[in-house]
């Protein structure tokens, strides 16, 4: 009997060394943010509209502040753009947001008529499911506002300990003033110490193709 109690001690509190989520395996999937870090991507966008082509840029997020809980005030700015074929677009102004849920985008919403709204995607592309995990772990998130959202899943695919990093299929519905307009899958690599978002790729489904990739400064 007594036997029998400290296995069901052991089951209540956990042992050390083993994940938070109580489950060997379980992985930390919570994004951690370093004041000052600075992480650029290369972005890479791809129109599926016949003869409309695309564009390169290179988008450089800072981390301007730490926030309670574990968030963050981010800076982006865009810069370096090249467009191709008959696509067309003006270089977004900076975009200042706070994180919020899951690394989503806070409260921010894009603005009409510009591609400030790649700074969404990009938060989109580096969600989070804010608990350990274990890999094949699905995890539920919702996000939007006025005009733009997301809802769907984050699903742990790998963990790579020699490469430091993991990897998960974001998939998601974009709302557009909270109506379903378009499917997003994303399939995302992650530094594992802080789970940064280093590379993903993916589409909006019906409409365009989306890259990032990641040089730290």
């Amino acid at each position: 009997m007594k036997h029998l109690i400290c296995l069901l001690l052991v089951g209540a509190v956990g042992v050390p060394g083993f994940a938070a989520s109580g489950r060997d395996g379980a992985v930390p999937f919570s994004r951690i943010y370093k004041a000052g870090e600075k992480t650029v991507y290369a972005t890479k966008l791809a129109t599926k509209v016949a003869g409309q082509g695309g564009a390169t840029l290179v988008t450089a997020v800072t981390t301007q502040k730490l926030l309670p809980k574990g968030r963050a005030k981010l800076l982006f700015h865009w810069s370096n753009m090249q467009l191709q074929d008959n696509f067309n677009m003006d270089l977004p102004a900076d975009v200042t947001l706070d994180t919020s849920d899951n690394n989503m985008a806070g409260k921010y919403q894009p603005t009409m008529g510009s591609v400030d709204y790649l700074a969404a995607v990009l938060q989109l592309a580096s969600v989070t499911a804010d608990k350990p995990v274990s890999v094949g772990d699905e995890t539920p998130f919702s996000w939007g506002g006025d005009n733009l959202g997301f809802k769907g899943t984050v699903k742990l695919l790998e963990v790579t300990p020699d490469k430091h990093q993991m990897k998960a299929l974001i998939k998601a519905k974009m709302l557009i003033q909270g109506k379903e307009i378009d499917d997003i899958t994303l399939t995302s690599t992650y530094d594992r110490a802080t789970c940064r978002m280093l590379t993903s790729t993916g589409s909006l489904v019906s409409v365009m193709d989306f890259k990032f990739s990641s040089n730290p400064e």
